[in-house]
């Protein structure tokens, strides 16, 4: 025995809305995890930059001309 049709939807809007929504909250999913990325990314290049060492010259004088 072969299957039934699908029941066509009675308003054909419907499913793109719903389609819609499931969208917007995707894409609001995926901003904050941007925003949590840049703040990841920050923090990483501030800490690098502290841990940057300052060459010292070690008694000689600098280069003058």
């Amino acid at each position: 025995m072969g299957r039934r049709p699908k029941a066509a939807a009675l308003d054909p809007f419907a499913d793109l809305a719903k389609k819609v929504e499931i969208l917007e909250r995707e894409m609001l999913l995926q901003e904050q995890a941007l925003e949590r990325l840049k703040k990841m990314s920050a923090r990483e290049t501030e800490a690098r930059l502290d841990k940057r060492v300052v060459p010292q010259t070690y008694g000689r004088r600098p280069f003058m001309s």
